[in-house]
């Protein structure tokens, strides 16, 4: 359970801030206690809250909540900043307060912006920690303005930040404010809203009534404006009777239940100065994710409150429940409407569905066309016309069956009032396109589980080569096919290297050798005109084209192009897919052919990581993780195993440097490579080098081990050697290494002996 902050603590902080001792505490009762703490809360004006330790409100100031426009402490409390939208920088004030909870120090005289009283003002906060059991449980804040609100006010009026007659921020003001925001979204992310309020009948009602009447009538508006817009929200007067608000995007459904009440207020003005007025609201929002600049957002809000007030949409939203919908909304409707004179049967209004489905150019006119006619392909109306029945209060529903399209169509008729004059209403459905589209959504929706399916079988697979056996597996299964091959290509030549055959089909020969491209050129032929095509008929094909297949009991055929980026990997082949399975088979290929290049690309990355790791980088020859491989690679027989071990490495290194130690270690490498046919030479570890040749007898492995010391002489390097005899496969092969080793080590040690005899000869 979350630990409340306590109140007595509380209490103390804030009267402290004030000059009254501890003293003061320590004398008093918990009564006088508690009816101190309704004052501070109730009755001093000082605006405060407090804080748990996940920055949730737990209570606040009266004179706080007022100046929020918050008429209960019950509104706010368990909740954020971020909730609220009070704060423009939240991210810099949770983490003053979080500064605060976790040191355990008081936070004074930090500036922040704020919005207060219908703008953003810097504020000073004074923050403390709150602490119960001597422990930190919550923030105590407190805040007051930057600057005494008649100074400020005569230095904005000064700037031109305030309009005169309203007292509400001027257009400069709301510029000032909206970077404000617009900088927040951009450095920050936090979205803001604005909405564009307007009244068109100012102007024509005070022209008509004079000055005054003007005066009191924008008065009257500007405070029911300031009674419904929240104060935490930027308000500014643009025009007339054009009012800007901004805030952020927490504010929005507050916002849209004040526009709502706002606007009956508005309406409800019957009369000013005794003079009689009708006003009607009307009101657009954008929010600044919608656009690039504060210019913009202007813009898009002039726009949209153009096409309001040209709809009427603020004279309808209060009046009576209507539902407005613009007939911009039908024009896009994929379903047909149309507008009928129910008097005349004259066609007045299609929109592009219904053209479409006539067979209509959009700028075909509609002069002089029937309802029946079009519609029906009648001389006359419908006999069962549903005029006689039709009225604004209900709907009739009905399927028809339309000569003129041949077919079933589901209509739903009503009247509704259109310039001026009650107008029959239709909506059509094509029901066969319908069930047409729905087969088809059908079909795709199988063709996407189908995708979906193979990829997780083939992507969750860490080993490639798994992967591309379970798509092909799961692919062949789908398709109900005898076989799925991959041929890929090596330069001029292709080689068939995976094979999938179903259970019940007749083997195929995994031996078929690599054949030159050329040798199917019409198939590559294809590929140029699509990725992925069919041979419904094989037999009928290579009798046309004189295409030679290279399998046997070939009945249809799918070839889809593995290809990724610029790179060609080959192709995939399905031998004998189920006749009913074609025509599914080439979207579902499309889809996994790039799956298929995927994996194969991954499996050539890891196979080349893989060599890589078994080649040591600075001889180029391969290292102790290679000689396990390459092991397994050795046909069976007699092998020598010489193991060298470079002497002097270490004085090459301390004398000439290990640039110098590298190249006699290159060098050693190089001598191995010429030696041995086969190139199996590894490098063991530092100076330590592994040559593996195949011999008849130890005898021939002797004199190999004699030319070896014979070649390093030459070059200049000092080796010791030591050889063993093994046959492979060995039962183990670490003691063949360990033999070979230690016969090295006896002639090493017997190079450092007649090397010490040397230097004391010469000494």
């Amino acid at each position: 359970m979350i630990r409340q902050p306590d109140r007595q603590a509380i209490i103390r902080q804030m009267v402290e801030t004030y000059g009254l001792s501890k003293e003061f505490f320590a004398a008093g009762s918990d009564t006088m206690t508690a009816s101190i703490w309704r004052v501070l809360i109730d009755d001093m004006g000082i605006e405060f809250f407090w804080k748990d330790r996940q920055h949730r409100f737990r209570g606040a100031s009266r004179a706080f909540l007022q100046g929020r426009g918050v008429k209960d402490v019950t509104e706010i409390l368990g909740k954020t900043d971020d909730d609220l939208g009070w704060l423009l920088h939240t991210s810099h004030a949770k983490e003053n307060e979080e500064k605060v909870m976790r040191t355990g120090e008081p936070l004074l005289d930090v500036h922040e912006p704020l919005s207060i009283g219908h703008r953003l003002q810097e504020i000073r906060t004074f923050e403390y920690p709150i602490r119960e059991s001597g422990q930190v449980v919550g923030v105590f804040i407190r805040i007051n303005t930057l600057e005494d609100a008649p100074e400020r006010r005569k230095q904005d009026l000064s700037l031109g930040l305030i309009d005169e007659e309203t007292g509400l921020l001027s257009y400069s003001g709301m510029l000032m404010d909206g970077l404000q925001y617009a900088d927040e979204y951009r450095l920050h992310g936090d979205d803001y809203t604005a909405l564009l309020l307007d009244v068109p009948e100012y102007d024509a009602i005070g022209m008509k009534y004079g000055k005054v009447f003007r005066q009191h009538l924008l008065q009257e508006i500007v405070a029911l404006v300031r009674q419904a817009i929240p104060t935490a929200c930027s308000l500014a007067r643009i025009g007339n009777c054009c009012f800007l608000v901004l805030a952020k995007a927490a504010q929005d459904v507050r916002l849209q239940q004040a526009i709502l009440n706002l606007t009956q207020k508005i309406h409800a003005i019957e009369k000013v100065d005794g003079n009689d007025c009708t006003l009607f609201l009307h009101h657009a929002q954008a929010h600044g994710s919608e656009v690039r600049s504060i210019d913009s957002l202007l813009q898009l809000l002039v726009k949209r409150l153009h096409r309001a007030e040209e709809d009427l949409y603020g004279v309808t939203l209060y009046s009576n429940d209507n539902l407005i919908f613009p007939r911009e909304l039908f024009d896009k409707i994929e379903f047909g409407v149309s507008i009928t004179d129910p008097e005349t049967h004259d066609v007045l209004y299609l929109n592009k569905a219904q053209r479409d489905e006539l067979g209509m150019l959009p700028d075909t006119p509609l002069t002089g066309k029937k309802c029946y006619s079009l519609m029906a392909g009648n001389n006359a109306p419908c006999e069962d016309c549903y005029l006689d029945r039709l009225d604004h209060t209900s709907c009739i529903t009905d399927i028809f069956h339309s000569q003129v399209l041949n077919a079933d169509m589901l209509l739903c008729h009503t009247l509704v009032p259109w310039n001026g004059k009650s107008r029959r209403f239709c909506m059509s459905i094509n029901l066969d396109r319908y069930l047409q589209r729905h087969a088809a959504h059908e079909k795709v929706l199988y063709q996407e589980l189908s995708v979906n399916d193979i990829i997780r079988a083939g992507m969750y697979e860490l080993d490639a080569e798994n992967g591309i056996r379970k798509m092909m597996h799961r692919l062949g299964s789908l398709l109900d096919a005898d076989h799925v091959l991959i041929a890929e290509e090596d330069e001029t030549l292709l080689r068939f290297s995976y094979f999938w055959e179903a259970r019940t089909a007749q083997p195929i020969s995994r031996t078929i050798k690599p054949f030159p491209r050329e040798d199917i050129r019409l198939i590559y032929e294809q590929f140029a005109k699509a990725p992925v095509f069919t041979i419904d008929d094989v037999e009928q094909f290579c009798r046309e084209s004189g295409y030679a297949p290279r399998l046997p009991n070939l009945h249809r055929l799918i070839f889809a192009r593995l290809r990724l980026d610029d790179h060609i990997y080959g192709y995939l082949e399905v031998v004998n897919p189920a006749p009913e399975q074609m025509e599914k088979a080439v979207p579902l290929l499309r889809a996994l052919a790039r799956f298929f290049s995927i994996l194969l690309r991954n499996r050539n990355l890891m196979q080349r990581i893989d060599r890589l790791s078994k080649v040591d980088p600075l001889t180029g020859v391969m290292n102790r993780r290679g000689l396990l491989d390459a092991l397994k690679d050795l046909p069976s027989g007699m092998y020598a195993f010489f193991f060298g071990d470079l002497n002097g490495l270490k004085e090459t290194n301390d004398k000439l440097g290990h640039d110098a130690g590298d190249r006699l270690i290159q060098s050693a490498a190089s001598v191995f490579v010429h030696s041995c046919p086969t190139n199996a030479v590894f490098r063991m570890g530092g100076d330590e080098f592994l040559m593996i040749e195949a011999v008849q007898d130890e005898q021939e492995a002797s004199a190999i081990n004699d030319r070896l010391h014979d070649r390093f002489r030459v070059a200049g390097i000092s080796i010791s050697l030591g050889f063993s005899m093994a046959a492979l496969p060995a039962a183990n092969i670490d003691t063949v290494l360990a033999e070979a080793d230690c016969h090295m080590y006896k002639e090493k040690v017997e190079h450092h002996k007649t090397r010490h005899q040397h230097q004391e000869t010469d000494a």
